[in-house]
């Protein structure tokens, strides 16, 4: 090719670029409007609105929630009976070394009972209050802690017969029975039909 002193500078290159462009093909690159992340294994910038791993060789703990014990007996809202033995019984709670029964009557304070096994027998007539009464069992570790407690259950007893008392008299020192006086509300009773 033969170039002329006459053209620009600027003239040439641009007719040499042409030629070029046309002559051999040139490689052409791909402009990608996608962002890209790219991370690298030797970083050591952690971007801080992220938990930082901490690198370990043994395996981590997982927090499995264990259920805790089930009650047994009073079945949820049993009658007592007035007197008597009451067994209550619950099943056995997997760490427990000992348990403490909870029994909350109507309008009372909260009696408490710590027992090393299932079962723990009361009498009906050492809860002196009638109505529904709750109760539920925690299990205990061996400090003493609680691990869980159960759900509550309702138990429904009767009052206990009032029990009379022995007083001195004022006037001479001997023993008096002093017994509570109930108004009774006459009933009728009804026959039923024999079956």
């Amino acid at each position: 090719m033969f170039v002329s002193a006459c053209q620009p500078a600027s003239a040439t290159k641009a007719s040499v670029s042409t030629l070029a462009a046309t002559d051999s093909p040139v490689p052409s690159a791909t402009l990608s409007l996608e962002p890209t992340i790219t991370v690298s294994p030797t970083s050591t910038e952690l971007p801080t609105d992220l938990p930082t791993p901490i690198p370990s060789d043994t395996p981590t703990e997982t927090l499995t929630l264990m259920p805790c014990l089930k009650l047994i007996f009073p079945e949820n809202g049993a009658d007592l009976p007035k007197l008597g033995l009451v067994t209550f019984l619950w099943d056995t709670q997997p760490g427990a070394s000992s348990y403490r029964l909870e029994i909350l009557p109507p309008g009372g304070k909260v009696v408490t009972f710590i027992s090393k096994e299932t079962v723990h027998n009361q009498y009906a007539e050492s809860l002196p209050w009638g109505g529904e009464h709750k109760w539920q069992v925690a299990a205990l570790d061996a400090k003493g802690k609680t691990i869980c407690t159960s759900q509550t259950f309702t138990f429904t007893k009767p009052m206990p017969p009032l029990i009379s008392t022995w007083t001195p008299t004022p006037n001479r020192g001997e023993l008096q029975a002093t017994v509570p006086t109930l108004t009774r509300t006459p009933r009728t009773l009804t026959p039923q039909p024999s079956q």
